[in-house]
């Protein structure tokens, strides 16, 4: 049982301080470009301010254990890098080893807080794998400020605040970012196997297995879980899809794009996370009958309408991914259709919480890697 879970007398719970606390930026400098570039902003080129000096870039940390790549290389690589986000504005970024001074290193000093300690003997089999990451890339995510870019506020931006404070087994990470006056770069370590709805839809061989897709599942579940019932930031994300799933080495699930999430103020809104409870369960629709959801809102009811006027518990073979179907896994496929009908109910108050979602399907199968760690926190 989550340590945290929601009674109704958790006031303490939603206070978050909506700054970072000292504990979670563990390292900050700035950094001031000075490499004579024109106004005239070439290919590589560092961003000048309007009347034309250069910008103060300063680089806030939240993971002590990983190389970031400097404010110039990030430059160099963007104008010339092919985007791997809808938004345009997501981009891979190499991490330069030659030792051409391209890249910041991580801190040596190993008493520095806010490390993302990980027990190997426990971690490696919480509900979302490892963790491991390419050590040769990042993740680049512009975001523009049209507000004062104080760190204060900065910290309030959801992309930054909540995966800056909520650190999880099943959450990106979020090394650190550069801000400046005009813009800001948010860094996240870079996954193989991209997201969610790429494998499912784009590359299925890679998930032509039922105990994989639960496994995904699970991670998920404890993510959200973990999210609703932070002891500081509780918060929840609006915009669950599977395809702001990102999905590890291992097949462990990292829940991203936060540009939507909401901290939850009070107690009154906890009632708001039902909305996460609705979108798991239909990506659990989407594991069991491999359809790809519609990608607009109004449409996306359509998979879990389809579902709630089968009128019954459990599904028929035939509507079941061809992929996955197996004899030995029905009755467990069929427990967690379920699951997704009752998560899916039109009334949020006819829906699970995401703790009691995650203690269900702890029950089923031998998901890789699956463990019992409670929190998973890392």
């Amino acid at each position: 049982m989550c340590s945290h879970q929601y009674t109704g007398k958790r006031d303490s719970l939603y206070k978050p301080s909506l700054s970072l606390s000292s504990c979670s930026i563990i390292s900050s400098k700035s950094i001031r470009i000075v490499e004579g570039m024109s106004k005239k902003s070439g290919k590589g080129s560092l961003p000048r301010s309007t009347d034309g000096e250069d910008l103060e870039w300063k680089l806030n940390r939240f993971d002590k254990n990983l190389d970031i790549p400097a404010i110039s290389a990030i430059w160099h690589h963007l104008n010339g890098t092919k985007n791997i986000g809808g938004s345009k504005k997501v981009y891979r970024i190499p991490l330069d080893r030659s030792g051409s001074g391209k890249v910041d290193k991580a801190p040596a000093d190993k008493s520095a807080g806010g490390s993302r300690k990980v027990d190997k003997a426990s971690a490696d089999k919480s509900a979302g794998g490892s963790g491991k990451v390419s050590p040769e890339f990042v993740v680049v995510k512009k975001i523009s400020n049209k507000l004062s870019v104080s760190t204060g506020e900065l910290e309030k931006i959801a992309e930054i605040e909540i995966p800056g404070k909520i650190r999880h087994q099943n959450i990106v990470n979020l090394m650190g970012y550069y801000s400046s006056s005009r813009s800001t770069l948010s860094l996240y370590e870079y996954y193989n196997n991209g997201t969610l709805d790429g494998l499912l839809h784009g590359n299925q061989v890679e998930l032509r297995n039922w105990p994989k897709r639960l496994h995904i599942a699970r991670g998920v579940a404890q993510g959200l879980r973990y999210m609703h019932n932070h002891h500081s930031t509780p918060a929840y994300h609006k915009k669950v899809r599977s395809s702001n799933i990102l999905v590890d080495d291992d097949w462990g699930a990292k829940i991203a794009s936060f540009g939507s999430a909401k901290v939850l103020e009070n107690r009154e809104e906890y009632a708001q996370t039902k909305t996460d409870v609705y979108d798991f369960g239909v990506i659990l629709l989407e594991l069991i009958t491999g359809r790809k959801v519609p990608k607009y809102e109004k449409e996306r009811s359509s998979l879990a309408d389809w579902a709630q006027r089968l009128g019954k518990e459990t599904i028929d073979a035939s509507d079941i991914d061809n992929n996955v179907y197996e004899t030995k896994y029905l009755e467990e496929i069929n427990q967690v259709f379920k699951l997704a009908l009752s998560c899916t109910a039109k009334s949020p108050t006819d829906r699970f919480d995401m703790t009691s979602v995650w203690q269900i399907l702890s029950q089923y199968g031998t998901a890789v890697g699956v463990g019992t760690k409670e929190n998973g926190s890392i």
